[in-house]
């Protein structure tokens, strides 16, 4: 399993999974969302994510949609209530910004603020 993991980090490009194009991540954890790394790839157009991992998690597996799928037209994010407003503020203004073709946007409620 260390193996697989180590691929999702330094192999952004690898593509396991060629023919995904749509993708829901259900209720996870660290060591999931990590998992779910490795099946991103440029060809997935919808992503749904819920996560009740840390920030930090959900922060780092953000950071690699980003790199991982650059053509993201539809984001759905649930997240936990546990995760601090203000982390989740902060990694969505991140990730957004990044996404030019972004189409769809579906976040919690308790995001939205005048800096989104």
């Amino acid at each position: 399993m260390k193996v697989l993991k180590e691929l999702g980090i330094w192999r952004p490009s690898l593509s396991l999974t060629p023919n995904l194009q749509s993708l829901i991540i259900p209720r996870s954890d660290n060591y999931m969302l990590g998992l779910c790394s490795l099946i991103l790839h440029p060809d997935i157009r919808t992503l749904k994510v819920k996560t009740g991992g840390p920030a930090s998690s959900f922060e780092t597996f953000m950071d690699r949609i980003i790199t991982r799928i650059p053509e993201l037209r539809s984001l759905d994010v649930e997240v936990s209530s546990q995760m601090p407003s203000e982390t989740l503020n902060e990694v969505l203004m991140r990730t957004l910004s990044q996404f030019q073709r972004l189409e769809k946007l579906v976040l919690p409620g308790r995001v939205l603020s005048a800096k989104l």
